[in-house]
């Protein structure tokens, strides 16, 4: 408590007022205090939506007026780049899924690879992109 000085506990939460079409990822892999990497496999969503839904404010602007996109809000995994080496050096790689395949690229190597060798890799930047509903109408 400001007042006081009793510790109390708080909880703070971020909200998006709008989503975009790419949702670009960064993961803190550096930790520039102690001039190192910071190693270790993050899971993140490969075979199935990421939904941005439950991280929307719903209300925005002073006003409190609704969000104009009422959704959905789900996005799908498209690439994830790597980082390998350490704070002052390294090589950076990615993966890219297109057309339901995931391939490696690396310089001037472009190989096809498997969903579980991007869900084992250290991603560094991910790339999800909206998944577009297309409304169906009958005549």
């Amino acid at each position: 408590c400001g007042s006081c000085g009793i510790p109390v506990r708080r909880k703070k939460r971020l909200t998006l007022d709008a989503v975009p079409n790419v949702l670009i990822i960064h993961l803190k892999r550096f930790n520039a205090l102690d001039s190192r990497k910071v190693k270790g496999k993050i899971d993140f969503p490969t075979d199935r939506p990421l939904d941005l839904g439950p991280f929307l404010s719903r209300c925005h602007g002073p006003d409190c007026r609704p969000l104009s996109d009422p959704g959905p809000h789900l996005y799908e995994l498209n690439a994830v780049v790597n980082h390998h080496g350490d704070i002052n050096r390294g090589h950076y790689t990615s993966f890219v899924q297109e057309g339901g395949h995931w391939f490696l690229c690396d310089d001037h190597h472009i190989a096809l690879v498997d969903v579980d060798t991007v869900k084992d890799s250290e991603g560094y930047i991910l790339f999800y992109v909206r998944k577009v509903l297309t409304k169906l109408t009958s005549k």
